[in-house]
């Protein structure tokens, strides 16, 4: 995944990926593709040739036949044109096209060019579609993160080795099926060195699978633990709203409040109309901290949330508060930057009060990349030549009330708990339910987690110190394991 963007959804309450400049879907049709095995000489003169396996004309299949035609060119100009073609004007200012071209011909450099096996469904997931490398003769599943909206611009490429196998998606009878089939997933995607990372399966608030894969450290083979704290990328922006709403119920803060009536001095446009409630449902019209502001700045320089103030103040926004939906970390620095305004405290000083102490999450915190911590996996990238590279480089000195905070499993079950009995809160008034609702997703470079609490009791939790989709691929299938049952 290149520089990948998470997608975040938090009940009741759901944040998706919106560009503000979709890009229109190419018109051209699939490329030409070949497949194995079909000759005359080998299928019989009375069997009828097999139909090659096509995409759909969809936005979602030329996309992806846009990349398997610069697959099967190989060249660095046919890269360079899937880039420019095929991502919108906004993914490409936050991460231009050079890093994104160095990535993407590694990639089909050392996997390509592909013959089609099957397209597969696409609903909000990520494009995709599995291929056979006419160079290694493996199976590989290709995704492409896509904008929301019409255009369906790309915004990362994702390519994963897949076992030949058909996948056994049959639905698990109990939770100790469950256990069992994601124990040998998990363990068989480790030996390809596919995951890292610790998984923990509940009912009810009550575990009854954990177990951690990998190592922590490669360079000392230090392997993960079932405690072992690892990046949880934007998941922390539950701790934000969870910090918001604190406020909210005490009556220090409003949901319609604008941002100018507690920041005066941030040069944000229209900051006398953005309001809280805009901020944390990403319809506020602020944009992302990342981009070329961000890559050119020293990491150890940011160390506060006023720090990440400069990446985007000033900036036009992509729309007018409440005119549209885009995902924004900027809008929820604003927010760590209001409660820290309101509470006279530093964000983090608040948080650990008012959030991670009532919960009882004592392995949780904003540690910085430099920072000597116990027990923390270090992310790991894989770089355009296909070897693992620490992900220190891109991290901040210090985690934002955007994200970037380190978590276990067992900390973010705690989390999960008391959203549910009410002593978090993620509404303005307390509510308790039997099976609190939450899913959420955090990545970025060498990072991945996702949490899930469902209706029936179940509850998810990975974590991984590799790039995404590592975790939420994972949190999928186990959803095809277990559908919501029928209604009455």
């Amino acid at each position: 995944m290149i520089y990948p963007r998470s997608l975040l959804a938090l009940l009741p309450v759901a944040w998706i990926w919106l560009s503000p400049s979709p890009v229109p879907a190419p018109s051209a049709p699939p490329p030409p593709l070949t497949t194995r095995g079909t000759s005359p000489a080998s299928s019989g003169a009375n069997l009828r040739p097999r139909m090659a396996p096509a995409l759909p004309q969809t936005p979602e299949g030329k996309r992806l036949a846009a990349f398997l035609a610069a697959a099967e060119a190989g060249t660095e100009s046919a890269v360079r044109a899937f880039i420019v073609e095929n991502f919108p004007a906004s993914a490409l200012a936050e991460t231009p096209v050079e890093p994104r071209l160095k990535r993407i011909l590694g990639l089909i450099t050392r996997s390509g060019p592909f013959d089609l096996l099957e397209a597969l469904p696409t609903r909000s997931d990520p494009a995709s579609m599995r291929v056979r490398s006419r160079k290694t003769g493996g199976t590989l599943e290709v995704s492409l993160e896509l904008e929301e909206g019409a255009g369906r611009g790309v915004l990362g490429v994702d390519l994963e080795e897949v076992a030949d196998s058909s996948a056994d998606d049959a639905p698990k009878k109990n939770d100790a099926e469950l256990a069992a089939g994601v124990d040998a997933e998990v363990s068989a995607l480790a030996a390809r060195d596919a995951f890292s990372g610790v998984v923990l399966l509940a009912r009810q608030g009550e575990p009854f699978f954990e177990k951690a894969w990998g190592v922590a450290d490669r360079d000392t083979a230090v392997p993960n633990r079932v405690d072992t704290k690892f990046n949880i990328g934007s998941i922390g922006k539950a701790f934000t709203r969870a910090a918001v709403m604190d406020l909210v119920h005490s009556g220090r803060l409003s949901l319609e409040d604008t941002v100018h009536k507690h920041l005066p001095e941030a040069r944000i446009p229209s900051s006398d109309r953005m309001t809280v409630s805009q901020l944390l449902e990403m319809t506020s019209g602020l944009g992302d901290v990342f981009g070329q502001k961000y890559e050119a700045t020293p990491k150890e320089r940011l160390k506060t949330l006023s720090d990440f103030l400069p990446f985007f103040e000033g900036e036009k926004l992509k729309f007018e508060p409440g005119q549209g939906r885009a995902y924004s970390n900027a809008g929820y620095v604003v927010l760590g930057l209001i409660v820290e305004k309101i509470s006279r405290r530093s964000y983090w000083d608040f948080v650990r009060e008012r959030i991670f102490s009532p919960a009882g999450m004592t392995d949780t915190g904003p540690f910085g990349p430099n920072e000597v911590i116990a027990n923390r996996a270090i992310g790991y990238t894989k770089t355009p030549e296909g070897t693992w590279r620490a992900n220190t480089f891109a991290l901040p000195a210090r985690a934002s009330s955007a994200g970037g905070v380190h978590s276990t499993t067992r900390d973010l079950l705690r989390f999960v708990r008391a959203v549910g009995d009410g002593r978090v809160l993620q509404r303005p008034t307390p509510s308790t339910a039997d099976a609190p609702q939450l899913g959420i997703a955090g990545g970025t470079v060498g990072a991945n987690a996702a949490v899930e609490a469902r209706p029936d009791g179940l509850i998810v939790i990975v974590l991984a110190n590799l790039d995404p989709p590592a975790a939420e691929k994972l949190v999928q299938r186990i959803r095809k394991w277990t559908p919501p049952k029928p209604g009455p």
